[in-house]
């Protein structure tokens, strides 16, 4: 079944890409931005489809780009096919490593990206799809591949130390520290669940039958970003509901959502599908990025709503850019900033995105 779908999503991405295809040819052959995360030494890198990748630091912004494989050339693995970026910078042992969608790793040798062994076991196309990566907080890189294997991975080697099955996909996923968290299935429905142990995981919450757009943790609680709102989960697995109204609302703009405005619901996983969603349409969320540290980046009609730190969810103008981003950051100067799919950054001002760094390819 496994290989039926991925002949089938190979099939359709190959239509659309061919010159004789639905209308768009070349679609996904674009250089763009899908990934963005600021490292221990204060550069800010930028990772994407087509072999694009880039650094910012205190000499300005620079184009690093990767040398693609022949899987990536394959239009399955190839631009925004999926919900998973291209390629992702992961910082471990000691080292920036850059670690793509089709199972390929390099490593930067402080001159340009070197390719470096990754073994992922028998070559396969759902074994060699990568839907996450990140560092743990022993020093390994985490793996999560499309066929359900998670791999803690030796930075130095590229080999796995230790690796185990998932009960079901789960998507999206975050780590904290050693939390593994994320959205899995029950059925039908979505629910967030926790890793407990080897092979052992724990339902917290049964999601509304809503779009999922994000998961990540923020003040110390895990987060699943809908398009109505989040719900928010403590360490306890205590849920509560915050509405669209109480984020964006005239309230929010000097104070942090009413806790008597949230809905809190236990025990911990129960459902929240009878959470009294107060949100329409002109809340909708329609894009969200968790930061590097804790925090997060909502993206609504012409405004970027930002909490990135103990203080209220405030919301940012930004006309210009929030319906074109494709990655968010912290820098190491505290400021926040979101990335264009062409690399152009913009800082979250008090009343105003800035430009700081321009364009570094084009559409």
């Amino acid at each position: 079944m496994m290989r039926g779908r991925a002949w089938v999503l190979s099939a359709l991405a190959a239509a659309l890409v061919s010159p004789g295809g639905v209308g768009c040819t070349n679609l996904y052959r674009f250089q763009h931005v899908e990934h963005a995360t600021v490292t221990r030494d204060g550069r800010l890198w930028l990772a994407g489809s087509e072999g694009f990748a880039a650094a910012r630091d205190a000499r300005g912004a620079r184009r690093l780009d990767y040398a693609t494989s022949a899987e990536l050339e394959d239009p399955f693995y190839r631009g925004s096919l999926g919900p998973f970026p291209a390629a992702r910078i992961v910082e471990a042992g000691g080292a920036v490593h850059l670690i793509t969608r089709a199972g390929d790793r390099f490593r930067w040798s402080g001159r340009g990206w070197r390719r470096a062994p990754l073994d992922l076991g028998q070559r396969d196309t759902f074994a060699h799809q990568l839907d996450f990566a990140a560092a743990t907080s022993g020093g390994q890189i985490l793996l999560y591949s499309n066929d359900g294997r998670l791999l803690w991975v030796d930075p130095s080697s590229g080999t796995p130390v230790a690796q185990e099955r998932l009960f079901g996909h789960v998507h999206p996923m975050a780590l904290d520290g050693d939390q593994l968290a994320g959205v899995g299935f029950e059925g039908l429905a979505r629910t967030i669940v926790r890793r407990t142990g080897t092979e052992r995981w724990e339902k917290l919450a049964t999601l509304p039958e809503r779009p999922v757009l994000a998961f990540g943790r923020v003040r110390g609680e895990w987060v699943a970003v809908l398009d109505v709102g989040l719900v928010v989960v403590d360490d306890g697995g205590a849920a509560r509901f915050i509405g669209g109204r109480e984020l964006f609302g005239r309230a929010a703009v000097s104070a942090p959502p009413d806790p008597g405005a949230t809905r809190t619901l236990l025990p911990a996983g129960t459902p929240l599908a009878e959470a009294r969603i107060r949100s329409g349409g002109f809340w909708s969320i329609e894009q969200a990025f968790f930061l590097d540290g804790g925090g997060l980046v909502l993206a609504v009609r012409d405004k970027l709503v930002v909490l990135d730190g103990p203080g209220p969810w405030v919301p940012r103008p930004c006309d210009e850019v929030v319906a074109h981003i494709a990655a968010a950051a912290r820098l190491a100067d505290g400021h926040t900033v979101v990335v264009s799919p062409t690399g152009a950054l913009f800082e979250l001002g008090a009343n105003r995105c800035r430009e700081i760094s321009t364009a570094l390819t084009s559409w």
